[in-house]
């Protein structure tokens, strides 16, 4: 496993993808009044708050995610659109939407949540898989 090739750049482009599709996902255009209801936070955030070190870190674990995904993809040796949804699925099922859904139950937030949230991280990892299948 050690000699995997792996597309850094498609690693960092699927990154990219998934805060973009965060963007738009809880804007107000899609889900985020919803989401701000669910979570129980006032529409205007406080005049001191600073989103920017959130987007970073958030940044980093899309990075994370997605590296360990293109070796999961490399392993199974995926060239195709369809390889790579189907591995961003079972990724997203066996480990995060099980994670999220614990998270969810006992932070005792209202399901819809996860719901809203685990479709967000649904649709990255499909994204996301099908870029590091494709581009090797």
């Amino acid at each position: 496993m050690g000699d995997m090739q792996i597309n850094y750049l498609a690693v960092l482009v699927s990154a990219i993808v998934s805060m973009v599709i965060g963007g738009l996902w809880y804007s107000p255009v899609l889900f985020g009044k919803q989401w701000m209801a669910l979570m129980g936070m006032p529409e205007k955030p406080p005049e001191n708050f600073n989103p920017a070190p959130l987007y970073a870190q958030a940044f980093v674990a899309s990075l994370v995610c997605d590296y360990v995904l293109a070796r999961l993809i490399v392993a199974t040796n995926h060239t195709t659109a369809m390889g790579g949804l189907i591995s961003g699925f079972w990724v997203w099922l066996g480990f995060i939407a099980t994670v999220q859904f614990t998270g969810n139950l006992f932070s005792m937030k209202p399901i819809k949540l996860f719901y809203l949230d685990t479709s967000y991280q649904l649709v990255c990892t499909l994204i996301a898989g099908m870029i590091l299948a494709v581009w090797r």
